[in-house]
């Protein structure tokens, strides 16, 4: 066989683990992780890249699961939409418009997917 057809072609990607204090820190602004407790419970609710944060037999927050790099920019969303409306306004959020704290924008909303609109929007839902 000849080694050039058998190479691998490809990237590799690496999930690094952090810490929930070590999240915490890095939202901006860092909050406590009590905070960040609250933040995770909210995101396992509605956001299907934190289902495994809650535990199924008791609904409550799987302390076992870990975080990646990857969550720290939905958890800034979420942290960002919280401190402005509050919790409750981020919960209403979150279940319209999952899509929004994922990935940053709005789908399937009018085409509508500037900051402006999309913060129009999300105001409108709560």
């Amino acid at each position: 066989m000849n080694r050039k057809s058998s190479e691998l072609k490809g990237s590799i990607q690496v999930i690094q683990e952090i810490t929930r204090t070590q999240a915490a820190k890095e939202l901006q602004p860092a909050v406590s992780t009590r905070t960040l407790q609250k933040y995770l419970e909210v995101a396992a609710l509605f956001l299907p890249s934190f289902a495994d944060f809650q535990d199924p037999e008791t609904g409550y927050l799987n302390r076992l699961a870990k975080l990646n790099t990857w969550h720290l920019p939905k958890l800034q969303r979420i942290r960002e939409y919280g401190r402005l409306h509050g919790m409750t306004r981020l919960q209403v959020a979150l279940s319209k418009h999952p899509e929004y704290f994922e990935t940053g924008a709005i789908n399937n909303v009018n085409n509508q997917t500037g900051s402006t609109n999309v913060q129009s929007i999300l105001q409108k839902a709560s």
